[in-house]
């Protein structure tokens, strides 16, 4: 499959493409018991904190005797849900993971709220004083008496599977399969045989039926089933959004309904409280947990307008 050609290219292509030239402190040697700062951004494209954190994991593996800190400051803009799991901490700690680096010699620190969204990358030799933590605002309060949005996550996984259902509409991947095999016709004398041929070895597992409920449900917000579960006079609201005329809603729906049965099935005590409305249309399908106090006031649906091009489009 081509996806798994990419994968497999972007791994070694990627860090060299993407690295970026103003990495604080790179290649610098920690001195005898003194942490290191060297190197703290704010919020990244995937390509350049894939340099960055690659950067990080080449001065540890060339210094054996420290250790490496990745101190991670929230913004004042994050929802509650990131409060105590930066989303940009898990970023990181899957990339590392992909690279397979021992992730036994770093630690992750929240540090607090700062006006953005900050990371520190600590070298920090084995005996020293950790990295002081610097920041500059309170942790913002969740309020108790108003509706408000807590989480929101895509709705549909990063990667779909030959083997996962479809959700787009019939007649639409009809139409675009038929203008993928034009393209492909016209484009036919640029291919490289020898890509065709990788392609055509390729030895592609199927996915099992676990894996695949795992994916579908991985829109899912744990920090939300718990914070149901901490203040059990609330109820939680989840706002659904896609293109209806590119996905089946029926079957976006079913999916969201299927996932609250699991939320239910795992935690007795959010049986009930939990409700779900589409909320109209947005570009790619997502999905917003809102949490409603006892007497509070539903959220209202947010869609986005659609474009012009879009439009014209759909009447062709």
């Amino acid at each position: 499959m081509k996806w798994l050609v990419f994968l497999g290219l972007s791994v070694w292509i990627l860090p060299i493409l993407c690295m970026s030239q103003d990495i604080i402190g790179a290649g610098e040697r920690p001195q005898a018991n003194v942490p290191v700062l060297i190197d703290e951004f704010g919020t990244l494209g995937d390509c350049d904190l894939g340099a960055r954190t690659d950067a990080f994991l080449i001065e540890l593996n060339e210094n054996p005797e420290v250790r490496g800190y990745v101190i991670s400051y929230n913004g004042i803009e994050v929802l509650p849900s990131q409060y105590g799991s930066p989303a940009h901490q898990r970023t990181l700690q899957n990339h590392i993971s992909f690279r397979r680096f021992d992730s036994s010699r770093i630690t992750f620190v929240n540090g607090g709220f700062r006006d953005r969204i900050s990371t520190q990358f600590w070298i920090v030799p084995i005996g020293s004083d950790t990295p002081a933590l610097s920041p500059t605002l309170p942790e913002p309060m969740i309020p108790y008496d108003r509706t408000f949005l807590f989480d929101k996550r895509y709705l549909m996984p990063d990667w779909i599977s030959e083997d996962m259902p479809s959700f787009i509409l019939p007649e639409v991947l009809e139409r675009e399969k038929a203008e993928a095999d034009n393209w492909q016709h016209s484009e036919e004398e640029y291919v490289d045989d020898a890509t065709d041929e990788v392609e055509e070895n390729e030895d592609v597992e199927s996915m099992t039926p676990e894996e695949i409920e795992k994916e579908l449900m991985s829109w899912i917000s744990p920090s939300f089933v718990n914070f149901l579960t901490e203040r059990p006079d609330t109820t939680g609201v989840l706002v659904f959004y896609a293109d209806d005329q590119r996905y089946d809603i029926r079957s976006l729906t079913e999916l969201i309904e299927k996932g609250v049965q699991k939320i239910e099935s795992q935690e007795d005590r959010s049986v009930g409280r939990i409700r779900y409305i589409f909320g109209g249309y947005r570009d790619f399908p997502g999905v917003e947990y809102w949490i409603v106090p006892q007497g509070g006031k539903d959220p209202l649906p947010q869609p986005e307008e659609r474009s012009v091009d879009e439009e014209s489009e759909v009447s062709e």
